[in-house]
């Protein structure tokens, strides 16, 4: 397997630098309706391929010069002699631009552009709060409602059914019940919906035995070990536009638990299905138009499965993440049978570096993430997709200025484009204080980036399930097929966070 490891600093080259250089590097143009800070050199690539190259001992003061001039501009000097590390400086500090290789390192800094955006004042933040949250109260999309099945017996399953309800602008279009089952998930597919789920059952011994997973559960007032509670299987139907439940396929490919991470439809009706198998298994599953299952193949790799998407060529990208958990993630290129046949990883000494989102599109990859400094960072955090998951009380209440300065200070939201062949970025785009979410392509082919800019947040004293909290404003950037930013909306929404 083909890996290449690539580091990134958040260090500054000076713009001018690449003004001057524009005989050999390509302009940077700015966007469409946006106001732009250039960055040069957020991400510094380099492919570990080989052994590094070696660096000499410092004798002379324009070496030291030299050296002291790549690094404050974020210039690779990997491959150079010392002889050309201080023809380059040369070239560059007397402008003359002469020197083959002065282009070539300049072209391995990777460049991008800063998106500027208002922060909202906590009057404007409580205004869209209350504006957002009693919205947030009315019946949309999908809502399920979990039927416990009373005193639980060894053998009985946990759920007497699950009802599934799916709502258009507050109107019930359709009702579908799963007997004995639980609902984790539901997707859209072309108008139908794809219900992702398990049935559960208690058992008198220790499932898993000697586990960290034990824990306790209440079902009717009792408390009960989680380690007893068993999964039989896991399941994906698919429901008509009448709730009509099509078909439904139980998957059962684990020693002892199957989550379903993602499901795609292919050309010829078929389904193909990527779920985690017990802790570090990866299952790709495909299921004929009908259900029926065609063919499952773990996956050759040991690792955490996060997220699957599509690939150019019909295969997937596949974000998995270590069992240490000190690891950064790696994104796993798999064909349409499920062979790996490359990965590579994104990751620096100084800086965390969270995937967040990825997706092909217009031929390059878009990687959605947050970067926070691992020094002032309060670890990862938790953010909502909805506004109902916000914290209930109004911001204003809980409000910490100097915590929230500090978060936003050290947290900030990147979309990488990246070539698909190795995965190394050729340009980005960033905005500080934000977090980096969720890439779609909209109704007129153009790709969406979601971005949650941090808005409030407090230190919590008083609760167990979380320490900080806040909220975040959604707001909306969309790039056409060359990569170009096309258009920014700030949606008014606003959704909660915490850790």
């Amino acid at each position: 397997m083909k890996s290449e490891k690539i580091s990134e600093s958040l260090e500054y080259v000076d713009p001018a630098i690449i003004n001057e250089a524009e005989g050999y590097v390509s302009p940077v143009k700015k966007s469409y309706g946006m106001k732009w800070g250039l960055i040069a050199a957020c991400i510094a690539v380099v492919l570990v391929i080989g052994s590094a190259a070696t660096v000499f001992a410092v004798e002379a003061k324009e070496y030291n010069d030299a050296v002291a001039f790549f690094e404050d501009n974020g210039l690779s000097a990997a491959g150079l002699s010392r002889a050309e590390v201080k023809a380059v400086y040369r070239d560059i500090t007397t402008k003359s631009f002469k020197f083959e290789k002065t282009a070539d390192i300049i072209k391995q800094s990777v460049y991008g552009y800063e998106i500027e955006h208002v922060d909202k004042t906590p009057e404007d933040a409580e205004e869209i709060w209350n504006k957002n949250f009693e919205a947030a109260q009315k019946d949309y999309g999908y809502k399920q409602t979990f039927h416990e099945n009373g005193q639980l017996e060894p053998g009985l399953p946990i759920s007497e059914k699950t009802t599934l309800e799916y709502y258009e602008d507050g109107k019930l279009i359709w009702t579908a019940d799963f007997a004995e089952e639980s609902i984790e998930n539901t997707v859209k597919v072309n108008g139908m919906t794809m219900v992702l789920g398990h049935k559960y059952v208690y058992s008198s011994t220790e499932i898993y035995p000697e586990s960290e997973l034990i824990g306790y559960c209440v079902f009717n007032g009792e408390m009960y070990e989680s380690a007893k509670i068993h999964q039989e299987y896991t399941f994906a139907a698919f429901v008509d536009g009448e709730g009509k439940v099509f078909w439904k396929a139980k998957l059962n490919h684990a020693s002892q638990f199957e989550q379903i991470i993602a499901v795609f439809e292919n050309e010829d009706g078929s389904r193909s299905i990527f779920s985690r198998a017990d802790r570090s298994g990866i299952v790709l599953t495909k299921l004929d138009e009908n259900g029926n299952e065609l063919s499952a193949k773990i996956l050759k790799v040991s690792a955490y499965l996060e997220k699957v998407a599509r690939f150019y060529d019909g295969g997937y990208l596949v974000q998995v993440s270590s069992l240490d958990s000190e690891e950064a993630d790696t994104l796993l290129k798999v064909d349409k049978d499920g062979n790996v046949f490359g990965d590579f990883t994104y990751e620096s000494e100084d800086t965390s570096f969270l995937i967040t989102d990825f997706i092909e599109f217009g031929g390059q990859i878009y990687l959605s993430a947050v970067a926070a400094d691992k020094q002032n960072s309060v670890g990862w955090i938790y953010v909502s997709d909805k506004e109902q998951d916000a914290v209930s009380s109004l911001p204003e209440e809980y409000y910490d200025e100097q915590f929230t300065a500090k978060l936003r200070e050290n947290h900030t939201a990147i979309l990488l484009v990246c070539d698909p062949e190795g995965g190394t970025p050729t340009t980005f785009y960033s905005v500080k204080g934000a977090f980096g979410s969720g890439l779609s392509v909209n109704g007129e082919g153009n790709l969406e980036w979601k971005v949650k800019t941090i808005s409030t947040a407090y230190i919590s004293y008083y609760t167990n399930s979380f320490w900080m909290a806040g909220t975040c404003e959604v707001f909306r950037y969309t790039f056409d097929l060359s990569g170009k930013l096309i258009d920014s909306f700030d949606t008014g929404k606003i959704v909660g966070f915490c850790r």
